[in-house]
């Protein structure tokens, strides 16, 4: 597992390669739409990973999706909804 912290004005995408350079993509990649732009799923196949991320409704081509592996993401949100909801992480 691995976390990077950012300012709440970055968009997750912009800092999802550089964070996905310090994984293993032998597993599965499961990230929410905000995550299927070019460069990110380009990365993940030129690592010999998998993702699981669901394609936007305006893709020129959209990708299959497993969504009962989909639907899985909403553990992790629900466990950084209630680090948001607690606010003791402070930035060293």
């Amino acid at each position: 597992m691995e976390l990077l912290l950012t300012s709440g004005n970055v968009h997750d995408s912009i800092v999802a390669v550089e964070l996905l350079l310090h994984l293993d993509l032998s597993d599965n990649v499961l990230a929410d739409k905000a995550c299927g732009t070019n460069q990110i799923l380009d990365y993940i196949q030129r690592a010999d990973g998998e993702y699981t991320i669901s394609p936007k409704s305006n893709s020129l081509r959209p990708w299959f999706c497993d969504w009962h592996i989909y639907k899985d993401r909403n553990v992790i949100k629900c466990f950084f909804q209630k680090l948001k909801w607690f606010r003791r992480i402070r930035q060293a």
